[in-house]
C-alpha cells in the first residue's frame, strides 16, 4: 500500500514480533524506506496525519517511546497554558490537553476496555457531527482542539507534514539509548495495548535490530538531528531536563515565546518534576488502572518506575550493555556532536545535582 508520505507498507503477519507483542491485536506493518514498524491501525490515519495543516501557534512534542515524552507534554502545556498553576484544565487527562496524534494506531487494541466515558464526552463536545464508531476518534478530537494547540507524537519526521517545522514549532526530546531501552521495555510489559510477553534479553535484541514499534531508534534521531539548526526546532536531552530543569525551562521559554517570569519558571520546575507528576497521577494514554497489566505493575512498579537517568546501570547486565554499545558505535556515525550522559543522576539534600561517577571518584 502506497502512502502520501512516499512510504510503502507491508504486513508483518505471523512473525515473532506479532507473537511477542500480542497487544497489537490488529496486526503490525513495516513501512519503507526507513523500515518503520507500526501497528496496522496506523494505516487508517497515516495520510490524514501527513496532511495536517498546522498553525504558527501550534507546538508538536516529539519523542521516540521511552525518551521522556510524557514529561515534555506536561511541561510544554503548563508553560503555555498554566503559567500561574491556576488553570482548572490542568486536572483534565493529559491527552485531552495534549492530544497524541497517532493514538488511534494503538488505542483500539482488543486488550483494552471499551472507550472511556471521559474520552466520549470530549469527543461529543469537540466533534458534535463526528462519528464515534470510526477508527480515528482520537485524531478527530486532536484536530478539533482549541487554537494554540499542543500535540504529541512518536512518529518520525518523514511520516509528518513536510511543512511541519515551517508552519509550527517542534520540541524534540532525546534520551540515551540504554535508558530508552529499559523504559520502553517497562512500558511494553505494563501497557495492555502492547502486552510484551518476552524476556528483557529478547527485547534488547528487538531494540538493536530495529524491530520495535515506532523504530528504528537511530534513524528516528538522525531524521531530526539533521535539521537541528532549523529555527522551528528545539532539541532537549532528557538527562539535561532531569539534572538542570531550571536551565532547560529557560531555553524552552525563549523558544516558545512564553515570556515567563523567573518566579513562574521556578514554580513550574517543581510542578512538572517526575515526583510531582506521579503524585498528581499525570498519565499518558493507555496507562489508566484498567489499561495496565496489574500483576506486572504490582511487581515492577507503575508508569514512572523507569524515569531515572542511569537506571540501566542496575537493571542491564554487562552483555546487554555491550550489545547496545556496539550497536550505537555502528549506527551513530554523523551524530558525533550528540553527546549522551549515561551516568546515574543523584539529587542530594542540598538540591545540588551530581552524577554517580563523581561520587565514586570523590570529585563532588
Amino acid at each position: 500500500m502506497f502512502m502520501l508520505s512516499g512510504h510503502v507498507s507491508k504486513s508483518l503477519e505471523d512473525t515473532r514480533e506479532q507473537r511477542d507483542f500480542p497487544g497489537y491485536t490488529n496486526g503490525l506493518m513495516q513501512l519503507t524506506p526507513g523500515k518503520w514498524v507500526m501497528p496496522s491501525d496506523f494505516m487508517d490515519i497515516a495520510d490524514t496525519i501527513f496532511e495536517i495543516k498546522y498553525g504558527l501557534n501550534d507546538v508538536v512534542c516529539m519523542d521516540y517511546p521511552g525518551s521522556g515524552g510524557t514529561a515534555l507534554q506536561e511541561l510544554v502545556w503548563t508553560m503555555r497554558n498554566n503559567p500561574d498553576l491556576d488553570n482548572p484544565d490542568a486536572d483534565l487527562y493529559l491527552n485531552h490537553r495534549v492530544p497524541h496524534l497517532e493514538a488511534d494506531a494503538f488505542m483500539h487494541s482488543k486488550k483494552l476496555p471499551s472507550t472511556r466515558s471521559e474520552v466520549l464526552n470530549t469527543f461529543n463536545s469537540r466533534c458534535p457531527n463526528g462519528n464515534v464508531e470510526e477508527h480515528d476518534i482520537y485524531l478527530q478530537m486532536a484536530l478539533k482542539a482549541p487554537g494554540g494547540r499542543t500535540f504529541k507524537t512518536h512518529l518520525s519526521p518523514s511520516l509528518m507534514s513536510p511543512n511541519l517545522l515551517t508552519d509550527a514549532k517542534v520540541v524534540y526530546i532525546v534520551r540515551n539509548p540504554k535508558d530508552v531501552c529499559m523504559a520502553y521495555y517497562h512500558i511494553s510489559r505494563l501497557a495492555k495495548y502492547i502486552s510484551y510477553d518476552g524476556s528483557f534479553g529478547d527485547f534488547v535484541s528487538y531494540f538493536v535490530n530495529d524491530q520495535l514499534m515506532f523504530g528504528p531508534y537511530w534513524e528516528y534521531i538522525r531524521e531530526m538531528w539533521n535539521q537541528k539548526e532549523h529555527p522551528g526546532l528545539h532539541i532537549i536531552q532528557y538527562e539535561n531536563l532531569m539534572s538542570t530543569p531550571d536551565w532547560e525551562i529557560k531555553r524552552l521559554n525563549f523558544f516558545l515565546g512564553t515570556n515567563l517570569t523567573e518566579e513562574q519558571m521556578a514554580k513550574i520546575v517543581k510542578y512538572t518534576s517526575l515526583k510531582a507528576m506521579k503524585q498528581r497521577a499525570v498519565l499518558p494514554l493507555g496507562y489508566n488502572p484498567d489499561e495496565i497489566c496489574e500483576e506486572y505493575a504490582k511487581k515492577e512498579g507503575g508508569f514512572y518506575e523507569c524515569g531515572g537517568v542511569g537506571d540501566w546501570m542496575v537493571k542491564m547486565n554487562k552483555s546487554q550493555g555491550t550489545q547496545i554499545d556496539s550497536w550505537t558505535k555502528q549506527n551513530s556515525k554523523g551524530l558525533e556532536n550528540l553527546k549522551f550522559n549515561y551516568d546515574k543522576i543523584i539529587i542530594r539534600k542540598d538540591s545540588c545535582t551530581v552524577f554517580d561517577n563523581e561520587i565514586r571518584n570523590g570529585t563532588s
